[in-house]
């Protein structure tokens, strides 16, 4: 199954060049998916690894390519000057360069080698989404594409919860992972809304992203949404109070008191189970 894994990735990259080329104006069903797959591929088997410990402590666990890295390298590919102006790309490659000189000081190079190998897929995705910034609808696709997955994952939280799940990670193997995803989806689309971009997709992945951190019964996702939701709220109406502002505070105070109690009982069933000290 890991060649095959391998095959349709490798594969998959001639298609999605070709794709590209000859559709330019379809540009933004990439920019979806590329907001979309973080939250699906694992779902769907689109990874393959090169290399796999699966015993390995380490968080990286092989050198793993996705279907993601292979539409990120299309993008790339059929940009023009994709390199050109972007934002903190001498800081990320400065960043792998010492991942990757630190292998040859390893008692593990080989599995060193594994976070190395990460770091260039995120140095390759950053590439791709900071050139695509350059297509004025590049970030309603990306944002729609987040909200996509937002929605997915909320609604496997809730079958999960339904099942009798005390804490749902969805479908990324822990809640702690899940959480910290949703918070580049809840924070973006937030902010989005305030800047008056009130697609429906938009609306629903914020509610469903809130729905999925409350039922992950993550205290430090919990907290850390909260702050993060109360900072650029405050924020923004700091820098420049409207009408529509205060009525995307108004919803987001009705969402809060719909999406509270949930995470409350959660977090009770939760530590009515397991004791505090062993939770995170």
């Amino acid at each position: 199954m890991r060649f095959v894994g391998l095959f349709i990735i490798c594969v998959s990259l001639p298609i999605f060049i070709s794709f590209l080329k000859a559709n330019p104006e379809k540009r933004i069903w990439a920019y979806f998916g590329i907001g979309l797959m973080p939250f699906v591929m694992g779902w769907l088997n689109l990874d393959a690894a090169l290399i796999s410990y699966a015993g390995w402590p380490g968080h990286t666990k092989g050198l793993i390519i996705t279907i993601l890295d292979s539409l990120a390298l299309a993008i790339i590919i059929t940009s023009a000057a994709p390199f050109k102006k972007l934002p903190l790309l001498v800081l990320v490659l400065t960043y792998v360069f010492a991942a990757l000189l630190s292998m040859a000081f390893s008692d593990q190079p080989t599995t060193s080698s594994f976070y190395a190998f990460q770091l260039v897929r995120v140095a390759l995705l950053f590439v791709a989404v900071a050139s695509i910034m350059r297509d004025p609808r590049a970030i309603h696709w990306l944002a729609y594409g987040l909200a996509a997955g937002a929605i997915f994952q909320g609604v496997i939280t809730v079958s999960q919860r339904l099942s009798g799940a005390i804490q749902a990670a969805g479908t990324l193997g822990h809640q702690n992972l899940l959480g910290f995803m949703l918070h580049f989806v809840t924070l973006p689309l937030l902010a989005l809304l305030l800047a008056g971009k009130m697609h429906k997709l938009n609306i629903l992945g914020v509610v469903f992203a809130l729905v999925a951190i409350a039922l992950g019964a993550s205290r430090g996702t919990v907290a850390f949404a909260a702050v993060g939701i109360v900072l650029l709220l405050a924020l923004s109406i700091m820098r420049h109070a409207t009408g529509h502002k205060w009525k995307i505070l108004g919803l987001s105070v009705l969402a809060f008191a719909m999406v509270a109690p949930i995470a409350l009982s959660t977090l009770d069933r939760r530590f009515d189970e397991k004791p505090l000290a062993e939770g995170t």
